[in-house]
């Protein structure tokens, strides 16, 4: 499994490449000299036969495996960013942190109005760009609206709708915590009258708040995150905030890394806990379910579908990032939201992908790279 890179900066990753890369060397060279120290002992006897002709030769032999599997791994990340940078600048996607564009619903691509180039995304100022639609009325700020299509109020995480921006890291963060306290937005959201603003608080990384102040106009057609009513909302307020702190363009939010979004929302230092197999540390149900219980935000990345990769579900989205909304170890199953919204949408592999997902904890742990965590209550 890759260490949950979504949105990773190519040039980083790359970097994480040639490191990986100098290891390998590293290791081919201690296999060459514990060969060539073993041999220069002054050593006789049955011991030192099987010391020097079998015992190191094998261990020289399986340093220079591990060698060879690092050296395909740094490869593998050097593909990856490759792609990655592929996908950025040439994709209809949208979705820089994935691998295939599913980032993003399939069909958000026609309603996108400018070119998916991120140094061509819109800047969040209506006075740099004709991509924005100004209001006059402040935007409703309830994480639980009452749905007409689904017939009922909706959940926290429901009320998003993700479109043509990759930033999924950040609205299934926004949903996570709006899930464990629906008032968060209120209580970080106010809004100037006077004019026509709204002021959000967000956190620096020692947890100190700051305030951004953001005007009272959101992209056009729908092509930022709505509400259900395909209107502006609560977490659109947020992922506007978020480009403007971050850079000024959308550009800025258009791939990310959810615990650095809860970080920023919340002024706790969010945890990151890898699902591989090879961790000892890695959660179980017991522990997830734990943390929800306990009042933590929780989400989780799906894998890339790459080399090294595992993922089998074809209902989950490649290189996205969900909202984990149950856990229920007795039944051994996990549920998770897709910021897209409850319906889902299509995916760029031609399947459907649900709003939401149980599965078996095989197929979760299969299927995702790490979870993100956060205290909120």
């Amino acid at each position: 499994m890759p260490a949950g890179m979504f949105g990773a900066n190519t040039d980083e990753l790359r970097g994480v490449a040639q490191d990986f890369a100098l290891s390998g060397t590293g290791i081919d060279s201690a296999a060459e000299t514990s060969l060539s120290a073993s041999q220069g002992v002054v050593w006789f006897g049955v011991d030192a036969t099987l010391f020097k002709d079998v015992t190191t030769p094998a261990m020289a032999n399986s340093l220079n495996q591990l060698a060879a599997l690092i050296d395909e791994r740094s490869d593998d990340l050097v593909r990856q960013a490759d792609e990655q940078d592929e996908c950025s600048s040439n994709s209809t996607s949208g979705g820089s942190f994935t691998d295939s564009g599913d980032g993003v619903p399939g069909d958000e691509v026609a309603a996108f109005p400018w070119d998916k180039k991120k140094d061509e995304m819109p800047h969040v100022s209506t006075d740099s760009d004709k991509w924005h639609e100004d209001r006059d009325a402040p935007v409703d700020l309830d994480t639980t609206p009452y749905d007409e299509g689904q017939g009922r109020d909706l959940s926290p995480v429901e009320s998003i709708r993700q479109h043509a921006i990759g930033d999924c890291w950040l609205l299934a963060a926004l949903g996570a915590i709006a899930e464990q306290d629906p008032n968060w937005p209120e209580d970080h959201i106010t809004y100037d009258a006077l004019t026509n603003t709204y002021k959000v608080t967000l956190y620096d990384k020692n947890g100190q708040p700051y305030e951004v102040t953001v005007e009272n106009s959101f992209l056009k057609e729908g092509n930022g995150v709505t509400g259900p009513n395909s209107q502006p909302n609560w977490a659109s307020i947020y992922e506007k905030a978020l480009a403007q702190d971050r850079g000024g363009s959308y550009s800025d939010i258009d791939g990310g890394h959810s615990e650095d979004a809860m970080q920023a929302i919340t002024g706790r230092k969010a945890d990151k806990l890898s699902l591989d197999p090879w961790f000892s540390d890695r959660p179980s149900l017991d522990d997830l379910d734990q943390r929800l219980s306990n009042g933590q935000a929780l989400t989780a990345g799906s894998e890339h579908t790459r080399v090294f990769d595992e993922k089998t579900d074809p209902n989950v989205v490649n290189g996205h990032v969900y909202v984990i909304t149950d856990v229920d170890p007795q039944n051994g199953t996990v549920t998770l939201a897709n910021p897209w919204g409850p319906d889902g949408g299509p995916g760029k592999d031609g399947n459907h992908k649900d709003g939401s997902i149980t599965m078996s904890a095989d197929d979760f742990y299969r299927n995702f790279d790490d979870v993100q965590a956060v205290q909120v209550n």
